[in-house]
């Protein structure tokens, strides 16, 4: 057999650890937004270097972002940006 690199999301829910393989894309986009990169940093970031034709790619990202919006995966950072003298609360 020939060895593979394969990429896995491993995440918690309701005290249970689960994991599914993902497509490199995908985990370098997810990777970029957890380091902090913005979304379109995150979507380069991903993507370059792709073999991918454009329709391929915009799919790609749409399941992405579907994937981990579904599975709960987005959130607010938890490091919070301090409010400004402008903010109204």
């Amino acid at each position: 057999m020939r060895q593979e690199r394969i990429h896995l999301a491993i995440h918690r829910y309701d005290d249970s650890v689960y994991y599914r393989r993902i497509e490199e894309e995908t985990f370098e986009l997810l990777d970029a937004l957890r380091g902090g990169a913005s979304v379109a940093e995150a979507a380069t970031r991903a993507f370059a270097g792709s073999k991918l034709t454009p329709e391929s790619l915009a799919d790609r990202l749409r399941e992405s972002f579907s994937l981990a919006s579904e599975l709960g995966w987005l959130c607010r950072s938890a490091v919070e940006e301090p409010y400004s003298s402008e903010t109204v609360v």
